[in-house]
């Protein structure tokens, strides 16, 4: 996919991530963004692409926070000013990742060079599950809304927590 000029990615995959995270300056030097975001704290692959394009939007328009575009990526998602916020979402999670690749030229073999670094393994987007009351703590929602609106709705509490979730990634940046 394409956003303001820049070629994106988005795989599913099984990370050594302290590997990875060695890694990566080799292909920032390239003018590669390269981030992983553990899957129990992502509700949706949707989630990822709209942090993605409003982070690539942060820095087009020089509104980042971020120096550099993969921990934009982050704190777009997490919906966190603070780079440690980040930092401690990122270590505490587990293997199983969403891998953002970024780049304004192209990225067809990154992934296939990380996984042939032994760093990564792709493995099946369904097997990338959030885990809800995680979901839940990073971004402060409450359980009684949630359930409300549920109910008021008629939809699955899963659906309403990802268009809470997608709301704040959205707006979450509104007011600085």
């Amino acid at each position: 996919m394409r956003y303001y000029g820049y070629r994106c990615e988005i795989y599913c995959c099984s990370v050594d991530k302290d590997r990875l995270v060695d890694l990566i300056p080799v292909f920032e030097r390239q003018g590669v963004w390269v981030q992983f975001l553990p899957c129990e704290y992502v509700i949706s692959e949707r989630a990822v692409r709209l942090g993605v394009l409003l982070a690539i939007r942060d820095f087009v328009y020089g509104e980042n926070l971020a120096k550099k575009l993969s921990l934009q990526v982050c704190l777009r998602i997490f919906v966190k000013r603070q780079i440690r916020d980040v930092l401690k979402i990122l270590n505490e999670g587990g293997q199983k990742v969403y891998l953002v690749v970024v780049s304004r030229s192209t990225i067809s073999n990154i992934f296939e060079n990380i996984k042939s670094c032994g760093v990564a393994e792709e493995i099946q987007c369904s097997a990338c599950y959030p885990d809800i009351d995680s979901i839940v703590a990073i971004y402060g929602l409450s359980w009684d809304i949630i359930r409300s609106q549920a109910s008021s709705r008629g939809e699955d509490i899963r659906d309403i927590i990802e268009k809470i979730v997608l709301e704040k990634i959205s707006t979450g940046f509104l007011w600085k």
